[in-house]
């Protein structure tokens, strides 16, 4: 019988994140991959030109977020196994954002270019496990394709 009530405990938590908007999923490795919202454009620009970080947002609960021309991106983020931080942006999400006007900044590219340093925030520090603040600093960084998904690797 205390098996059968742990079962279905682990089953009903198991369930609850599925029918959550997959905020929160887990990957094949033990790391915690984070759905978030990314603007993609320069600070100094308020956010509506440019290129980098602007906006990271991490929100709770159910929500929809479509991508689009007025949306935010869709992107993940976790830590890898040696504590870097990664972000991953499908190469279909960057076509519906913004009519797929950042697709420049990507496609055949084999690096980023940052200007700015971007800090994520107290709430995806924790919800990443972090122990210290973390930072995208500004730079130059490689970026990767494969399976459909753009990849960033950020030092911390």
């Amino acid at each position: 019988m205390k098996k059968l009530v742990l079962l279905i405990l682990v089953l009903g938590l198991f369930s609850s994140s599925l029918f959550a908007g997959q905020m929160v999923s887990f990957s094949k490795s033990p790391d915690i991959v984070i759905s978030i919202r990314i603007n993609l454009h320069s600070r100094n620009s308020n956010c509506v030109s440019g290129f980098g970080f602007c906006k990271l947002q991490f929100t709770s609960g159910i929500e929809n977020h479509p991508a689009g021309p007025s949306g935010d991106l869709s992107a993940q983020v976790f830590l890898n196994s040696s504590g870097q931080l990664v972000v991953k942006i499908a190469d279909s999400d960057l076509l519906k954002y913004e009519g797929g006007k950042s697709m420049v900044y990507f496609k055949d590219k084999n690096s980023v270019i940052l200007k700015e340093d971007y800090e994520l925030g107290s709430d995806l520090d924790k919800a990443l496990g972090a122990t210290a603040p973390l930072v995208i600093r500004a730079g130059e960084y490689k970026l990767t394709y494969e399976g459909g998904f753009y990849t960033m690797v950020f030092p911390q």
